[in-house]
């Protein structure tokens, strides 16, 4: 390989890793109310034409709760740090800490807030929608 062939590889290579961690950084959504959400991945689900499921990480700030929203799919939650608490469907609060998963039904509206004034809470979510569907909508 002549040496200009391989600077401009190089180059191709450094521009697709550049490319690929600054659309991450840019799917990351901004902290409102202390909730900072960033899609992970979003893909096709196999088998289910016209579905897509959508890997995402909520980090919730000390005491930060979400607004009242509902999924318009399916959503399946596991928290990988702290607690939240969560009032789902006009139901009584519950906690689900660290450790624990929940299964969320489509379109039921519900809210959740960080168990602790002073840690964090971190949780991983899988949600599956209709293709080109938001993971979430806020409802009044």
């Amino acid at each position: 390989m002549h040496l200009p062939s391989l600077a401009v590889v190089t180059a191709l290579v450094a521009g697709v890793a550049a490319g690929a961690t600054g659309d991450r950084l840019l799917r990351a959504q901004q902290p409102a109310n202390g909730i900072t959400r960033t899609v992970l991945q979003r893909a096709d689900v196999p088998g289910a034409p016209g579905k897509e499921v959508i890997l995402s990480l909520s980090e919730f700030a000390p005491g930060a709760s979400s607004a009242r929203h509902m999924h318009p799919g399916g959503e399946l939650a596991y928290i990988l740090e702290g607690g939240l608490v969560a009032e789902i469907g006009g139901k009584p609060a519950a906690t689900v800490k660290a450790g624990a998963s929940y299964v969320q039904p489509p379109a039921i509206v519900h809210e959740a807030k960080n168990a602790s004034a002073t840690a964090k809470a971190r949780a991983i979510a899988c949600t599956v929608v209709d293709k080109g569907q938001p993971a979430s909508v806020t409802v009044p």
